[in-house]
């Protein structure tokens, strides 16, 4: 199986060792692991890269996002096979640009520090999706 990062290129072998970690969890009767979407939106569209980082069980620690037209990067990253735990993305303040973060949690545990800071409270197979704006 074969995904990329939005950027073309191959994965990583975290992103294979992650992927092979949960087919064996759900091959062992385990619960499987969950899922995180962080998708880039900035109002209106911009040119501009918008550089991201990560603490905890997350990687890469540092991966950056636009949604312009140009196709160099994608808008959306999301990591996969992901053990339950507590972990944050963090937008770099943009100059000029407010920013507001909206995570949807099944049961409601994830959060927003400040205004760009996503701290997120991943159960067993849960997908939470949270969404970075910028005005």
């Amino acid at each position: 199986m074969c995904f990329g990062d939005g950027t073309g290129s191959l994965p990583s072998s975290s992103d294979v060792s992650a992927e092979t970690n949960a087919s064996s969890e759900v091959a062992l009767g385990r619960a499987t692991s969950g899922t995180t979407i962080i998708i880039k939106d900035p109002v209106p569209d911009s040119g501009s890269d918008f550089a991201f980082t990560t603490t905890g069980i997350l990687a890469p620690t540092s991966f950056s996002l636009d949604d312009n037209a140009y196709g160099t990067l994608a808008n959306t990253r999301t990591f996969i096979a992901l053990t339950a735990g507590s972990y944050t993305v963090t937008e770099a303040a943009a100059a000029g640009c407010s920013t507001t973060v909206a995570c949807v949690d099944p049961d409601g545990g994830s959060s927003t520090v400040g205004t760009n800071i996503a701290t997120i409270d991943a159960d067993a197979s849960e997908t939470i999706t949270c969404t970075h704006t910028n005005t």
